[in-house]
């Protein structure tokens, strides 16, 4: 977030405040799941896929907190933190839909989105602000079935 600040929705100071025992709560959560790419043992990237919980969208899942560190960057680190995230969704009983949004600044992760399948289904303009300048998302799915 420090380094790619208009690539994401959150910012440092709005993490700064989540308190650990959330942290701890979303790591173990049953609806969802985070994996991690390690470098020996030093995490250099991560996504999450949170599934909704709710009655009438439990067929759909949202995917946050997509980085690689920038030094790993180029190597398909992404695409294969991308393929087990798809791959373990697709184990998920009645789950059918992959959500994410992605900054329009952000063309590496657009690319490889639509090369994994991801259909954009939305465009927000002025969905976030930062330093005053205004940043549109784009709003993509897949479908798992």
């Amino acid at each position: 977030m420090q380094e790619s600040p208009t690539s994401f929705g959150s910012s440092v100071q709005d993490e700064e405040k989540r308190s650990i025992e959330r942290i701890q709560f979303m790591l173990s959560s049953q609806s969802s799941f985070t994996l991690g790419v390690f470098d020996q043992d030093k995490l250099i990237g991560l996504a999450r896929c949170e599934v909704s919980t709710r009655e009438k969208t439990k067929h759909k899942a949202d995917i946050f907190s997509v980085y690689i560190h920038p030094e790993f960057r180029g190597r398909g680190l992404s695409r294969q933190l991308f393929e087990q995230l798809i791959s373990r969704a697709k184990t998920i009983d009645g789950l059918e839909t992959l959500l994410l949004a992605v900054t329009e600044h952000n063309a590496p992760a657009r690319a490889l989105y639509v090369s994994l399948g991801f259909v954009q289904y939305g465009f927000e303009p002025d969905a976030l602000r930062y330093q005053n300048q205004s940043i549109a998302e784009m709003f993509m799915r897949l479908e798992l079935k």
